[in-house]
């Protein structure tokens, strides 16, 4: 049961199990829990990174403890059931176009989680053996370390501006986020073909370049959905409505007030 969110056991038998939601959505801010998750991707993204670049850093446990995952069933859960009931949309205090934008930012971050899972895991299978006195260094030259770090933080950051123009829609934001996204995407070509043409052909960053790559596509998957909420919100204005007017109902213009 710990990997259900918000789901105890409340009285359990041989032959049955009774369980119970302890989520109040009164009391769950989908914003929040969508924060949160962004956080966790990234933290251990920038861990998983630093594991793979120095060997002086413990590369830990290969996932996050299934933390993403946790966070993302929360907002899924409750945008499934905000479909089916408009009294879990007051409670939520979000419309229905919020909560899908929400559910779909979510589910990006979880990806995000999971390119930092892969690199991680390739950080832990690069460690020397402990009786190796003499192991070199695993992931090479010195300028491609750094190269590999810098791509690494560019994603991270377009990442975070993507998230930042779904909660608060800005065009240039998101120019911004399509910019860095090809400029990762080239980066990490030149990085892989240098490593394919370095001397040690044992590298372990050219098998944690595409997760790299992954991640900033799915920058580029978010700055979408910040599109989108911008293109809501120009309607909106457009029309002579106000944030208020579209608040906790079912209107196609979302409301944009934020925690």
């Amino acid at each position: 049961m710990r990997v259900l969110s918000g789901v105890t056991i409340a009285e359990a038998s041989e032959t049955t199990v009774a369980v119970r939601n302890v989520l109040d959505s009164e009391q769950v801010s989908i914003r929040q829990s969508v924060r949160h998750l962004r956080f966790v991707a990234l933290s251990h993204h920038r861990e998983a990174t630093a594991a793979l670049c120095d060997p002086a850093v413990d590369a830990g446990p290969a996932t996050d403890d299934g933390r993403a995952d946790r966070l993302s069933a929360v907002v899924e859960r409750y945008f499934v059931r905000s479909l089916a009931r408009l009294d879990e949309v007051d409670r939520l205090g979000e419309g229905r176009p919020d909560l899908f934008c929400f559910f779909q930012l979510a589910e990006n971050l979880r990806r995000v989680a999971a390119c930092a899972d892969r690199i991680a895991t390739v950080a832990a299978e690069s460690e020397a053996p402990p009786e190796s006195d003499a192991a070199p260094r695993r992931t090479g030259a010195d300028a491609h370390v750094d190269a590999f770090e810098a791509v690494a933080e560019d994603a991270r950051e377009a990442v975070e501006t993507a998230a930042d123009t779904v909660f608060d829609p800005d065009t240039d934001g998101v120019r911004r986020v399509l910019e860095r996204r090809e400029d990762v995407r080239a980066t990490v070509d030149d990085l892989g073909r240098r490593l394919f043409e370095a001397p040690d052909g044992a590298y372990p960053l050219p098998r944690a370049l595409p997760a790299i790559r992954e991640t900033a596509d799915c920058a580029a998957s978010i700055a979408s959905i910040g599109l989108r909420r911008a293109l809501r919100r120009r309607a909106l204005g457009s029309a002579g409505l106000h944030d208020s007017d579209a608040a906790g109902t079912d209107s196609p213009v979302p409301s944009e007030t934020d925690d």
